[in-house]
């Protein structure tokens, strides 16, 4: 699985319109997520007749997760670039790119009906959600503390989660 999330927080200090001009300021943060792991899960189901069939599946997994951080800070003229005469970071250009290895966990339940209207085909309406945790959601990659902290900004934090749900329909052809 591969769930990517991006972030983007522009400013232009001489108008609410963005088209490209050197005043403008934009701060990007993308990463990707790329689970690799197994499930385990399983299917009860009751019937209601010959042809409706209801049912709940679940499915639990362990997942590793190789995540990818960019963080920039630039403007048509470039990147930003570090002017601190303190800073161990002096002449540095903002972009960023960091790697990160993690355990991710997925879970997920669907309840639901199957029907079967032909010999050969059926079709089903449910309901799905999904919860994944040990993600890195580009939101939690903003520091507190630029000036501070700009180490933070190689630190790839991944305690995000997420739920994702919603109802789906299926049409099923069986030869």
């Amino acid at each position: 699985m591969k769930f990517d999330d991006d972030f983007l927080y522009s400013a232009d200090p001489l108008g609410t319109g963005f088209a490209g001009g050197p005043e403008e300021v934009h701060y990007g943060i993308d990463v990707e997520n790329h689970l690799i792991g197994f499930q385990v899960g399983g299917r009860a189901d009751y019937c209601l007749s010959k042809a409706m069939t209801a049912f709940v599946d679940t499915k639990v997994g362990i997942y590793g997760n190789h995540i990818t951080h960019r963080s920039a800070i630039y403007s048509a003229n470039g990147f930003a670039e570090i002017t601190d005469l303190n800073s161990p970071h002096l002449g540095e250009q903002v972009a960023i790119e960091s790697t990160k290895d993690d355990v991710s966990l997925v879970g997920e339940l669907r309840v639901g009906m199957d029907y079967r209207f032909a010999r050969c085909w059926s079709g089903s309406l449910g309901y799905r959600a999904v919860g994944i945790s040990g993600v890195a959601l580009s939101t939690n990659q903003v520091p507190v503390d630029f000036i501070g902290a700009l180490d933070s900004l190689h630190y790839v934090d991944s305690n995000g989660s997420l739920i994702l749900h919603g109802g789906y329909a299926g049409l099923e052809y069986n030869y």
